[in-house]
């Protein structure tokens, strides 16, 4: 075997090893692998946006910036740390406080048609708010009213869930199901939310959360292919088929949007 063939095994398993840290959520080791790769086998795009991302988990925001613009200066065209870089232009440094984020489960993501559905959130929080998630973050679903909210693990406020869609699991919820939900992408303007069921009470018997019909008049998608967590892929890459899911009215629909921007009013009045 030659030396150079050595090399590139010895670096492939670091990589590898580097890789199932960040998956198991183990940020402080994936720092200090990405660091040693870098160190190695000297700079190179992905190993600084794996550092980028670590640092990101951790909430030590100066230090993403500066590994994901060494990234961009090896890579000009390199969307995943131009992205993360405008992500991380809407939080200020003093904001920094090093957290550990909430895990998930990766049979979260898994499909299950009527069981799984990926929903674009509306009503979106502040940048700086959305600048503090991820893609992979658990976060939680909270009734205000008839509007179904997706909060983060911290209690803020992120979007709300569409409103047809919404009221349909909030009766759900009352009915006794339970769910989870974690993120899928924030990116320019949107946020996207993966929701599974993970227990039918016995009086929903029979009854799906997320029933695929016309797909068309859709506001999410039914359900997903493969895992949502790349971590050196493109978070815009289409993951999941379309579908549809409930017969709440327009009208409920506008009820819905209507109560809860004047319940927003009077939080701020």
């Amino acid at each position: 075997m030659t030396v150079g063939t050595q090399e590139q095994k010895a670096r492939r398993a670091r990589v590898d090893a580097a890789v199932k840290l960040a998956a198991e959520n183990r940020w402080e080791e994936a720092i200090t692998a990405n660091q040693e790769l870098i160190d190695l086998f000297g700079p190179e795009v992905s190993a600084l946006n794996r550092l980028g991302k670590a640092y990101l988990e951790l909430g030590r925001y100066s230090q993403s910036r500066e590994a994901y613009s060494r990234a961009l200066e090896l890579d000009p065209g390199n969307q995943i740390a131009r992205k993360n870089l405008e992500r991380l232009a809407n939080l200020e440094v003093d904001q920094e406080a090093p957290h550990a984020r909430s895990g998930v489960d990766p049979s979260l993501f898994v499909e299950e048609t009527g069981k799984t559905a990926v929903v674009e959130l509306l009503r979106l929080a502040s940048p700086d708010v959305l600048g503090r998630v991820t893609a992979g973050d658990r976060v939680d679903l909270k009734a205000e009213g008839r509007a179904l909210m997706v909060v983060s693990a911290e209690g803020e406020r992120l979007g709300q869930v569409e409103p047809k869609l919404g009221l349909r699991l909030i009766n759900f919820i009352n009915g006794g199901n339970r769910y989870e939900a974690a993120v899928i992408s924030i990116d320019g303007g949107h946020a996207r939310v993966i929701i599974r069921e993970t227990f039918q009470h016995p009086s929903q018997y029979g009854k799906v959360s997320f029933p695929p019909t016309q797909a068309a008049e859709a506001g999410f998608r039914g359900y997903i292919k493969g895992s949502v967590i790349h971590y050196e892929t493109d978070e815009d890459e289409e993951l999941y088929d379309e579908s549809d899911y409930g017969t709440e009215t327009e009208t409920e629909t506008e009820d819905i949007v209507d109560e809860h921007e004047t319940a927003d009013e009077d939080d701020h009045a």
